[in-house]
């Protein structure tokens, strides 16, 4: 019998103790939960390495916003993220002029933004039906040398286009102003020659006059300059590529 209660005990220990061990490596694979050979792995998360490598802040409407600068992404500035062959989206206030956010809001805290286009097309579309909602915003539209050189294109609202420096409006008006000046000096000669006692008054003002002609002469011929050189610029992008 006391053989026999021995065997019993020894036997109860030994299933007791493989249970327990078991019991360790059913924990074990639990916790652990290795994949089945040949199941598919679960992607990886991104983490905040990746947002630096990527350098992005978002996809808007087809248009790629970034930072201008981030000191903690690779690369910092916007000038080595953009490729030849892209254009830049910059957008501010056309009162005042203060930069904002590419979608019409304010610049963010964490730094001014920009949008990046994979052609001149895409990029003025955007800025179109952007206006269309905030018509209080200005975007200028920049090759890949950035803001070396002015703007390729400029889209503001249709009523607001009277504000922009250059508009052919303006120009048309600069001349027309500066022509009726030029006709009005003679005419106040004539009457400083012909009355005696106006003490030269009318010449005088006939001076001032012709000099401001000249002046808005000048401007529009500037505007005029410089628009044909951008329209050379688009001209040169069309037939051979990238400025």
């Amino acid at each position: 019998a006391g053989r026999t209660s021995s065997i019993l005990r020894r036997a109860t220990q030994a299933a007791l103790g493989t249970a327990a061990v078991y019991g360790s490596h059913a924990s074990a694979h639990q916790t652990r939960r290795d994949p089945l050979p040949g199941a598919p792995k679960p992607a990886a998360k991104a983490g905040p390495a990746a947002a630096v490598v990527d350098g992005g802040c978002g996809t808007l409407r087809g248009v790629r916003i970034v930072q201008v600068y981030d000191a903690a992404r690779r690369p910092a500035d916007w000038m080595a993220i953009i490729q030849p062959a892209q254009f830049a989206v910059f957008a501010s206030r056309i009162e005042g002029g203060d930069p904002c956010d590419v979608d019409g809001g304010p610049a963010p805290q964490s730094g001014a933004t920009c949008g990046i286009a994979d052609s001149l097309a895409e990029a003025e579309q955007f800025c179109r039906d952007t206006v269309a909602v905030h018509p209080d915003v200005r975007f200028d539209i920049f090759d890949a040398a950035g803001r070396a050189r002015p703007p390729l294109v400029t889209v503001v609202h249709p009523s607001r286009s009277r504000q922009l420096d250059g508009d052919p409006g303006s120009r048309r008006r600069h001349r027309a102003i500066a022509l009726v000046l030029i006709v009005l000096a003679p005419v106040l000669i004539w009457i400083d020659w012909r009355y005696l006692d106006v003490k030269g008054l009318p010449s005088l003002l006939a001076f001032n006059l012709l000099l401001f002609a000249m002046r808005l002469l000048m401007i529009a011929a500037g505007h005029a300059a410089n628009e044909r050189k951008r329209l050379a610029r688009l001209a040169g992008r069309d037939e051979s590529g990238p400025l």
